[in-house]
C-alpha cells in the first residue's frame, strides 16, 4: 500500500474539499449576521477612541498653550526690580 497511499490521499482530500464547500455554506450563512455585527461594532469602537484622542489632544493643546503663556509672563521684565 506504500506507492498507493499519496494517491489515496490525494483522492480523499479532493472530495472532502468538494463536500466541506457544500457542509459549510449554511455555517457562513449563520455566521454572517454576527460577523457583520462585530465589524460594526469595532467600526464603532474606532469612532469613539478616535473622539477621546481627539478631546485628549486638544486638552493638551490648551495646557500647553497655558504654560507657555505662564512661562512668557515670568520671563517679561518687572518694572523697578519687582518680584
Amino acid at each position: 500500500m506504500g506507492p498507493l497511499l499519496p494517491a489515496v490521499t490525494l483522492v480523499v482530500g479532493v472530495v472532502l474539499g468538494a463536500r466541506a464547500r457544500d457542509l459549510l455554506r449554511p455555517v457562513g450563512r449563520m455566521a454572517r449576521p454576527a460577523l457583520r455585527a462585530t465589524i460594526r461594532e469595532s467600526l464603532l469602537l474606532s469612532r469613539e477612541i478616535q473622539r477621546i484622542a481627539e478631546s485628549a489632544r486638544e486638552d493638551m493643546e490648551d495646557l500647553t498653550a497655558e504654560a507657555r503663556d505662564e512661562a512668557a509672563a515670568r520671563d517679561k521684565p518687572r518694572p523697578n526690580g519687582a518680584k
